[in-house]
């Protein structure tokens, strides 16, 4: 995309995707959130594109003029709680298929899904995002 000079490119990205948790902390969790980084290496995608928006700008000649690093919490069933294992309940399956997740680390990530959703004293800690502005030298 061409910005004008002074015009502003708006981004809100994944900074560190897999800082995210269960709290308290879970294994089956923490190995779920290992297969979908391995999942993205192997497919040669870059999920947390936020750490490298001070070289692009500094590269591209623009000005890096907004960095913030969004994290949030919630509670089961909060809109956090549902995005997050939306997403994993989707997303997992097909890492069976790939290899990257045993059935049985499947099964276990979905037991302690369904084990913390019914006790109700759980929280998830979302993927960090960062809003970024981008801004061409007036």
């Amino acid at each position: 995309r061409i910005v004008k000079p002074g015009g502003a490119l708006l981004f809100q990205e994944y900074l560190d995707w897999d800082a995210m948790k269960f709290l308290p902390v879970s294994a089956p969790f923490g190995t779920a959130i290992d297969a979908c980084m391995q999942s993205w290496v192997a497919g040669k995608a870059t999920i947390n594109i936020a750490e490298q928006f001070p070289d692009l700008a500094a590269r591209h000649g623009l000005i890096l003029e907004h960095f913030e690093p969004i994290a949030r919490l919630g509670r089961v069933g909060s809109l956090e709680w549902r995005w997050v294992t939306g997403f994993l309940r989707g997303y997992l399956p097909g890492l069976v298929e790939q290899g990257l997740l045993t059935p049985h680390e499947l099964a276990g990530f979905e037991a302690e899904y369904q084990a913390r959703s019914n006790d109700g004293n759980s929280f998830i800690y979302t993927p960090t995002m960062a809003d970024v502005i981008l801004r061409r030298p007036r």
